[in-house]
């Protein structure tokens, strides 16, 4: 009991393994008739580590807050998808989950600069935790989104001349600083024409992420709407081993310099017309797959049985 007038000590934060722990305990003290959190029912080991075991009832909080707000909110645009297809009457075929796994791969082999697709696509599953059952449920996703957005696909024609530009128009490959400040980039481009390298320069003050290739971004093309128009306008105004003036960016200034122009060998438009197409379509479709799933996401609000999870998905949501 506190004592009238002093004030009760303030409680020791718990660490999210404490938490866990207590969780468990917790569970392991319900009676049957009770109702439960989803880790009530985890039963057995799930890991052991410096001699100690750990269940599956013990990690789940630990879990759920890590990463349950995530797969959350891909279940329940599953469940929308779902919905959504079975009253369009839609079926998803083990053919179109093989075309979705197709077009990860094709789009890794464009942008892999001839690396191993198998190890691409490995890496890039791993860095954004897809595994055996996520992926699977990603490729589903997307051929679902994909089968309800087809009927709503137009191709313009100025559509497939963009995606020709694109897909074989020439190119520039490009080095790239950006400042915060236009003193900065000013900065910048005095020490570059003073004598310094660009990829010193850039390794120094750019705030990009390719610092740390010493600037450099690849070979863009001057009709990829994904860079700001100011960058590729900059770009096409220079020749090989200039550097750019000061580009305003939405956020802050950019400095710029081509390594190097890529234009042999461009087919006509003519001889690449149905591949042109294809890339339209495919542009097109992606647009509408992310308007469709914004759309089925607003529309679901998933309830939760168990705080951690709840928890995740408020932090992650902002709600």
């Amino acid at each position: 009991m506190v004592a009238s007038g002093c004030a009760a000590p303030a409680p020791e934060p718990e660490s999210g393994l404490a938490r866990s722990e207590q969780y468990a305990a917790t569970v392991a003290q319900q009676s049957p008739g009770e109702v439960r959190g989803p880790a009530a029912s985890l039963e057995g080991r799930a890991m052991t580590a410096g001699g100690r075991v750990y269940d599956a009832a013990l990690m789940w909080p630990l879990l759920a807050e890590a990463a349950g707000g995530v797969v959350a909110q891909e279940l329940a645009l599953l469940a929308a998808l779902d919905s959504a297809c079975d009253e369009a009457g839609i079926v998803i075929t083990e053919a179109a989950l093989d075309r979705e796994r197709a077009l990860v791969e094709s789009q890794l082999t464009a942008t892999g600069a001839g690396a191993d697709t198998g190890a691409l696509l490995a890496r890039v599953r791993a860095s954004r935790g897809l595994g055996p059952e996520r992926f699977a449920a990603l490729l589903r996703r997307n051929a679902m989104l994909r089968a309800l957005v087809r009927p709503d696909v137009q191709v313009t024609e100025s559509a497939i001349v963009q995606a020709y530009r694109l897909e074989f128009g020439p190119t520039r490959v490009v080095r790239l600083i950006t400042t915060d400040q236009l003193a900065e980039a000013s900065a910048a481009i005095g020490e570059i024409r003073g004598g310094r390298s660009f990829s010193a320069v850039a390794a120094e003050r750019s705030t990009d992420p390719s610092r740390v290739r010493g600037g450099l971004i690849g070979a863009i093309s001057l009709a990829d709407p994904a860079y700001p128009e100011a960058l590729r306008t900059a770009a096409a105004a220079i020749e090989v081993g200039e550097v750019s003036s000061p580009v305003a960016l939405d956020r802050g200034f950019a400095v710029v310099m081509v390594d190097a122009i890529e234009e042999d060998d461009v087919p006509a438009l003519d001889d690449v017309r149905d591949r042109a197409a294809e890339v339209a379509t495919l542009r097109a479709e992606r647009v509408l797959m992310e308007a469709k799933a914004r759309e089925l996401q607003a529309g679901v609000s998933p309830r939760f049985f168990d705080a951690s999870l709840r928890w995740s998905w408020g932090a992650r949501s902002g709600e």
